[in-house]
């Protein structure tokens, strides 16, 4: 029983710890083991409806975490030339240790007030 969810947790963690897929891969899971037919892959596709029509929207739609763009540097992030670039990136910026939260509610406030200041600052210029 407990070599059963070993092998469960070790499916789930491959699964979602690699990057994109082969296509003998994606055939080899879908038929967990079993001998299928190689062209069995070829009747399936992706569809792309609504907004992942359009290429830009689907691309940058497969990045995780935007949110943490904002701890990138700026080079770092010109130098990108594709998604998986900028993937990467944000990554990496995910398992950079976070600054810590302000001590106090006055505090919080206070650093609010600087930073809306700064970005006023930023746009009005």
């Amino acid at each position: 029983m407990a070599d059963d969810a070993k092998a469960e947790i070790e499916k789930y963690l491959d699964v979602y710890t690699q990057g994109p897929l082969t296509k003998a891969t994606m055939l080899e899971r879908m038929a967990e083991g079993r001998d299928v037919d190689p062209g069995f892959l070829s009747k399936f596709r992706i569809k792309r409806m609504g907004k992942d029509k359009n290429d830009t929207f689907w691309l940058e739609g497969k990045i995780h975490g935007w949110e943490n763009l904002a701890y990138v540097d700026d080079d770092e992030l010109a130098a990108c030339t594709n998604p998986w670039e900028i993937q990467r990136l944000v990554d990496r910026a995910n398992d950079e240790p976070k600054p810590l939260p302000p001590a106090t509610w006055d505090k919080a406030i206070e650093e609010l007030h600087h930073n809306l200041a700064k970005y006023k600052a930023g746009v009005d210029n």
